[in-house]
């Protein structure tokens, strides 16, 4: 039986979370440096975009990482990441120039996400496991 709050070692579905977590940052990276940007009905749809693109991946890992420390770590990565796409894009793409502005939405996004983390709510992917998990 699973002990609520025992974090990543204790999912039985681990490696599903996890490649779940890769995919979302693959479809993130591949839409970022894509060179048909998405056109938006209102000004600032891609700062949304943005802030709740980082905050699910924050979101995500933050919950397969328990506790404060990996926590921030995982915050820092994706900082990191959103940082990267941005000056990827003025590197690899012929439409696309990098924006403070993205970069500050992705930040927003992820601190965002890592405030939901420290309510119920960042146990979703254990609740899941759980249920998901015979003889439960």
């Amino acid at each position: 039986m699973q002990r609520m709050g025992a974090g990543i070692a204790a999912l039985r579905y681990r490696p599903v979370w996890l490649a779940v977590g890769y995919v979302l940052v693959g479809l993130t990276a591949w839409f970022s440096l894509d060179n048909s940007p998405p056109r938006w009905a209102f000004v600032a749809g891609d700062k949304v975009l943005h802030a709740a693109t980082y905050g699910l991946l924050v979101y995500w890992f933050g919950q397969l990482y328990p506790g404060a420390r990996r926590r921030v770590g995982v915050v820092i990565a994706f900082v990191a990441f959103g940082g990267l796409m941005e000056l990827f894009q003025a590197w690899f793409t012929v439409v696309r120039d990098p924006q403070i502005g993205d970069f500050v939405a992705d930040t927003v996004g992820t601190l965002t996400a890592l405030g939901l983390l420290a309510t119920p709510a960042g146990r979703l992917i254990e609740c899941i496991d759980g249920w998901l998990s015979p003889g439960r």
